[in-house]
């Protein structure tokens, strides 16, 4: 497994990591390593800088950088899918469906508790309705890793920046507090918006609610 992008891990243990070229599963216990199904015969290339993010349903979202697409691998199944993204770079589309939405270099991904998909990109936030596949803007930037928290809140990385920054985004107010990095220390022990953090930000909630920062 070579130059790894992203990673997520199901309910069962599972691991996910795309890796360059492909999603590999290395499956719990047993440490058996197989390859999610590719995008063979289709327009998708997974060989670009991508995010993967698990649905509650065990289908997997992976997110196609320089396809300007978001696809899901079904659970189970492993049938392929767009469910955002026209494939043309741009920011338009926000209130019709997902698929008929332009997006800009999407990276991370995220799922929140009612199965509402965000997808980070160079123009904002997206939102991906589960309900209805309706997609909006909710935060304004260039974004990278996003991760949900137990609570709800949102918490997305920005890592294309001088001082990249790890924020929570407040998705009804519209509003992003810095909680981590923009600062100019590089000692552990201090307050995280004081630190100094490097750049290709990737985020993650741990099980204790604590923010792991890459």
């Amino acid at each position: 497994i070579t130059a790894t992008d992203a990673i997520a891990v199901d309910a069962s243990g599972n691991l996910y990591i795309h890796s360059g070229t492909a999603v590999a599963i290395v499956q719990a216990g047993s440490g058996t390593v197989s390859t999610v199904p590719t995008c063979k015969g289709r327009t998708i290339d997974f060989s670009h800088r991508n995010g993967v993010v698990l649905g509650p349903n065990g289908d997997l979202y992976v997110s196609c950088e320089q396809d300007m697409k978001v696809v899901k691998v079904a659970g189970g199944t492993g049938a392929i899918s767009v469910v955002a993204g026209t494939g043309s770079i741009g920011s338009a589309g926000d209130g019709g469906i997902a698929t008929n939405a332009q997006l800009s270099f999407p990276s991370g991904l995220a799922i929140d508790p009612s199965g509402n998909l965000f997808i980070a990109t160079a123009a904002g936030i997206r939102r991906v309705a589960q309900d209805t596949a309706i997609i909006t803007t909710v935060s304004q930037g260039i974004w990278g890793s996003l991760a949900f928290n137990k609570a709800g809140q949102l918490y997305g990385a920005r890592g294309l920046q001088s001082f990249p920054t790890v924020s929570v985004i407040d998705i009804q107010a519209g509003t992003n507090t810095i909680v981590a990095g923009g600062g100019c220390s590089v000692d552990d022990g201090g307050p995280a918006t004081k630190a100094t953090l490097g750049g290709s930000l990737q985020g993650a909630i741990a099980s204790d609610c604590n923010l792991l920062v890459r």
